[in-house]
């Protein structure tokens, strides 16, 4: 039937975690929180939750906690490189429970999953991947799947 258009097939993309899983469970060592040079996503609606966390405005935060880099506003990093919000002392997120979904979904983001070398990259510097709480090829690809959508909603 002409007025029928051939649906292309299904493109079979294969990771390399496929096979195997991955083991990731957070240890608390805030190596994922600085280090390196890095931008941290956030959208409205989370700089409006860690704004009312901390009891100030969302443009206060913006202005003591935030800056522009790569054209995006991310939070702010210290001196060496340490998000603005890591603890130095203790380590632990001082936003915890309101962080953006960018640091709650560590390390399943895409380019992480897709990309053996970017894994064990940051693999390097995070004691809890590749050890602890075993996840499994599907649950693996709910994640990604989950997380590729959400990044594409960033605000």
């Amino acid at each position: 039937m002409p007025w029928l258009k051939e649906r292309p097939e299904r493109q079979i993309v294969e990771y390399w975690w496929q096979e195997s899983g991955l083991h990731f469970e957070c240890v608390g060592c805030g190596g994922c929180c600085g280090g390196a040079p890095g931008v941290v996503r956030t959208t409205h609606t989370e700089r409006e939750k860690i704004a009312e966390y901390l009891n100030i405005s969302v443009a206060d935060l913006k202005k003591t906690y935030m800056m522009y880099k790569y054209g995006t506003l991310t939070f702010a990093e210290m001196d060496n490189y340490n998000c603005v919000f890591l603890d130095e002392q203790t380590k632990k997120c001082r936003i915890y429970p309101v962080r953006p979904r960018q640091c709650r979904t560590f390390p399943f983001w895409p380019d992480l999953m897709k990309d053996k070398d970017m894994w064990d990259l940051y693999a390097a510097s995070c004691r809890g991947m590749n050890c602890g709480r075993f996840y499994a090829p599907e649950i693996l690809e709910k994640l990604l799947n989950a997380t590729s959508e959400n990044n594409d909603n960033r605000e």
